[in-house]
């Protein structure tokens, strides 16, 4: 989802996902996180095209902002640890 986020993903996924605030002009908390589609099974659910969205926006703000890919792998992985 970072890669998508920058733009740095081939054409065929171009409008793949899409954010909250090109859905609706309401500016809410969360217009920049990308929508969740829904999906009728759970099956659906684990799929990546309905689940990355769901955890990327589940990062916190500043790792999303990380335009470096490096850096933002490395911010993750920390994370990750840190969890542990």
């Amino acid at each position: 989802m970072h890669r998508y986020d920058q733009g740095n993903l081939p054409e065929a996924f171009r409008d793949t996902w899409r954010r909250n605030n090109n859905l609706h002009e309401h500016l809410t908390r969360n217009s920049n996180n990308f929508y969740n589609e829904g999906a009728r099974s759970m099956t659906l659910m684990k799929h990546p095209l309905f689940y990355f969205p769901r955890l990327f926006n589940a990062l916190p703000d500043e790792f999303k902002s990380i335009e470096s890919e490096k850096e933002f792998k490395q911010k993750v992985f920390k994370m990750l640890l840190d969890s542990v």
